[in-house]
């Protein structure tokens, strides 16, 4: 194969790549949204409801708050600055990005009053 040739067929394979590869993005971000809702009903939302609006004041509302608040508790459970035998065993079992992928879906839930 000579160089123009192989040039050309570098080209294209971006030309036609290109859009693939955006729509994999796309999907990726819409996948994350989803993923952090599995991961909520899995593991979050017997105490804190499956929107993070929880109907039991013995635990936290996780509905609206930050991200960097959220990933900062998470964190300090791992660490074990924060104890909680629930939250240690929670912690433990589920993989640092799915544990990001629920703080952000529960950061971008309306809480609620009551």
């Amino acid at each position: 194969m000579d160089s123009k040739t192989l040039i050309g067929a570098v080209c294209l394979t971006v030309v036609v790549m290109a859009p693939v590869a955006v729509a994999r993005a796309q999907r990726a971000s819409g996948d994350e949204a989803e993923r952090g809702r599995i991961i909520v009903q899995a593991e979050c939302a017997a105490c804190h409801g499956a929107d993070g609006n929880s109907a039991s004041p013995q635990f936290p509302k996780l509905a609206g708050q930050k991200v960097a608040y959220l990933d900062a508790q998470l964190e300090a459970f791992q660490a074990g600055e924060r104890p909680s035998a629930v939250m240690t065993k929670v912690v433990a079992s589920v993989s640092d990005a799915d544990l990001a992928a629920a703080a952000r879906y529960f950061s971008e839930q309306t809480v609620r009053a009551g």
